[in-house]
């Protein structure tokens, strides 16, 4: 540790005498302010003590200011303190502190259990923005890396986005890391045969398990292949010297693979007769009995298992997008009512406004316009976020419940009760789905009355603008024909516009209330989609309860057939 500034220091000063051996400083470790000409001197007794104040913990010692020959600069004693401890240190740490590498994919690795890491041309999900939420939830495409370090993304609507890395969201590929994407039977043109030689690569069953292709399994109908390949691994009961088999035994996924599309192939629906004959092929290709149907008895039931694990995996799938949905439209919820709340009394004086007859009144008018304006497109950005989220499960398991009932009903007849359990799940999950939009439909009910009041001034705000629009129009209708006209007495006149200024003037305001026209055009244009999608929205709405049936009188009912 570092002695200088201590109470012995100190006091050696004070006496005029130098410190011990053991308290001076060594010439190598000299503060750097003071090492101009390689000498330390202690400072004299003519100044005084000062109380040090370090914030490295040495509150309340004394020390004194270093001075060399040669230089007049003032050195702080926490800066020599601080360099005294780092030159008497056991091992002194390296100053340079180190660089971490930036990562442009903002994921770490892509082991197993991490997600795998943003490249272009992957798939990625929006995720946690706050100002765009309406952004948030939707996929698209990684295009490249900007310079800035943002992502730029394209979207299904073909929108291109910049987003950081912290905001993506990487999605597997799609098919899952599962399957592999082709399935060849493999083995010796000479055993397999003719018949088998000429089948071109066939597509596999979705969701085959990633050590499929490393580890097949050896089927019960193998054993004419597994004796010999036992006796070439040095069993007791074979001599060595018989030669290992050249044929490897079929593996599970590539038959089933060849099974499925020799029935996609096939437009006539005889699963029978092409099972049959795949069996025959079998036999012929693995040179067994009856022990080959045992074996498609057995690749059935593991295709079973691995089916019943695929449908489990899109259950747990099922329901994190129902619980994230369920989070959306809570959101989206709580921001139409926080609109719904702020505007109230904009809305109240809205209400209150009467025709505008002075220019202060119609800037009033108009300021309140803009800003409910401004709300209700919140509002209808929340709703259209609430029905999107409400729509996501339904998308999911509908593409769920293709993929599965679509490779099901392709199958063989040995697959029916297989069929039959995914459409169980289907239902199952239907009737999640459909209770989930019972909450969503709920959920709106109960924005009703803010809704209400919303449209309420959407169709006043319709009628107002439409009426403004149409008298707008109509003057300059009115302006540009008596201009026209009047351009055309010039014309008559044989007047030119470079040399009578009145006649310039003329065609530039004809130009100008054309242009206006032309404005005046496009803002209706963009006022009727306005109203549009606020209609299409209110009819989303789900309708009031249903009013009491009334009782009919004795007159009415109807006693005969």
């Amino acid at each position: 540790s570092s002695h200088f500034g201590s109470r012995e220091s100190t006091q050696a000063a004070r006496g005029g005498r130098a410190p011990p051996h053991s308290l001076r400083w060594p010439m190598a470790s000299v503060p750097h302010a003071c090492k101009r000409q390689r000498q330390g001197l202690w400072a004299a007794d003519a100044e005084p003590e000062a109380a040090v104040d370090d914030a490295s913990g040495g509150a309340g010692r004394l020390g004194r200011v270093c001075e060399c020959p040669g230089c007049r600069e003032r050195v702080p004693v926490r800066s020599i303190n601080r360099h005294l401890d780092a030159c008497l240190a056991p091992s002194a740490p390296s100053p340079k502190r180190p660089r971490k590498a930036h990562d442009i994919g903002g994921q770490e690795g892509c082991a197993a259990g991490q997600p795998p890491p943003l490249v272009p041309n992957a798939r990625v999900r929006i995720c946690n923005l706050k100002r765009r939420p309406a952004l948030n939830a939707q996929e698209g495409e990684l295009l490249e890396h900007m310079a800035n370090g943002r992502w730029k993304v394209r979207l299904a609507d073909g929108a291109q986005h910049l987003f950081k890395a912290k905001n993506l969201e990487a999605l597997p590929p799609e098919g899952g890391t599962s399957s592999p994407r082709e399935f060849v039977l493999q083995g010796s043109s000479a055993e397999a045969g003719a018949g088998t030689a000429t089948h071109p690569p066939v597509a596999p069953l979705l969701g085959a398990p990633p050590d499929a292709e490393a580890e097949p399994a050896a089927l019960p109908g193998e054993e004419g292949e597994a004796a010999p390949a036992a006796a070439a691994r040095g069993s007791p009961d074979r001599g060595a010297a018989e030669p290992p088999p050249q044929l490897p035994p079929p593996r599970l996924l590539q038959l089933l693979g060849a099974l499925h599309a020799r029935v996609e192939r096939t437009a006539a629906p005889q699963a029978a007769s092409l099972l049959a004959r795949q069996v025959q092929e079998w036999r012929d290709l693995v040179g067994g009995g009856a022990a080959a149907e045992d074996g498609l008895a057995a690749s059935f039931g593991a295709v079973e298992a691995h089916l019943s694990s695929e449908q489990r995996r899109i259950t747990a799938e099922l329901e994190q997008t129902q619980a994230s949905a369920s989070m959306q439209v809570a959101r989206c919820r709580r921001a139409i009512e926080q609109h719904a709340e702020e505007s109230v009394g904009s809305l109240e004086a809205y209400q209150a406004l009467g025709a505008p007859t002075t220019y202060q009144e119609m800037c009033e008018r108009n300021r309140l316009r803009s800003d409910l304006e401004r709300v209700v497109s919140g509002v209808m950005d929340a709703l259209q976020g609430m029905h999107r989220a409400d729509e996501e499960p339904g998308v999911r398991l509908r593409e769920a419940e293709e993929s599965v009932l679509g490779q099901l009903g392709l199958a063989l007849e040995r697959l029916r009760e297989l069929h039959e359990g995914a459409a169980r799940l289907s239902a199952a999950r239907r009737s999640e789905v459909r209770r989930g939009r019972g909450e969503t439909a709920a959920a709106l009910a109960e924005l009703r009355p803010h809704i209400q009041r919303m449209d309420g001034f959407v169709q006043r705000c319709a009628e107002e603008v439409a009426k403004e629009a149409a008298q707008r129009r109509a003057g300059y209708q009115q302006r540009l024909k008596h201009l026209q006209v009047e351009e055309a007495r010039y014309v008559r006149a044989n007047d030119s516009p470079r040399k009578n200024p009145k006649f310039a003037n003329t065609r530039e305001e004809i130009a100008s209330i054309q242009k206006l026209l032309e404005d005046q055009q496009k803002q209706e244009a963009e006022q009727a989609a306005f109203r549009e999608r606020w209609q299409v929205l209110m009819g989303k709405m789900p309708s009031g309860e249903e009013e009491p049936t009334r009782k009919r009188k004795w007159y009415q009912m109807r006693f005969w057939a």
